[in-house]
C-alpha cells in the first residue's frame, strides 16, 4: 500500500515558561515539566534539557516515515511565535501562532 503520513497535531518549544490560570508551567529536567501543580513527563527522558526542538522532531519524523506535520500551539507551551516562525521555514512543517492576550491586557 502506498500512502503519505502527515502528523496533524504536534507541539514544539524551546522552553516551557508560562502561567495558566495562576498555575506555573516550567521546564525542569529529564523531559519533565512543572505542569499546573504536578510534575509531568512532557517529552521522552532522553531529552534531558526539556527542549522539544524542530531538529529532534524532524529526526523522529524521518525515522517514522512521516512526510509532513502541522505544528500547533497552546498557551501551556508558552508563546513560541518567534521560534515557530523559524521552524516554518522547514518545508515539512506548517505552524500556527498564538496571540498573547495576557501581555496585551497588562499594557492597556
Amino acid at each position: 500500500m502506498d500512502y503519505t503520513i502527515i502528523d496533524a497535531h504536534a507541539h514544539l518549544w524551546l522552553r516551557q515558561d508560562t502561567v495558566v490560570d495562576g498555575l506555573p508551567i516550567r521546564t525542569l529536567e529529564n523531559g519533565r515539566s512543572e505542569f499546573m501543580g504536578e510534575i509531568r513527563q512532557m517529552v521522552p527522558p532522553f531529552m534531558i534539557d526539556g527542549v522539544n526542538s524542530a531538529e529532534v522532531f524532524l529526526s523522529n519524523m524521518d525515522y517514522a516515515q512521516v512526510a509532513a506535520a502541522v505544528i500547533t500551539q497552546e498557551f501551556i507551551d508558552g508563546i513560541q511565535n518567534d521560534y515557530l516562525s523559524e521552524v516554518s521555514l522547514f518545508a515539512e512543517c506548517v505552524s500556527s501562532a498564538n496571540l498573547d492576550f495576557w501581555s496585551r491586557r497588562k499594557s492597556l
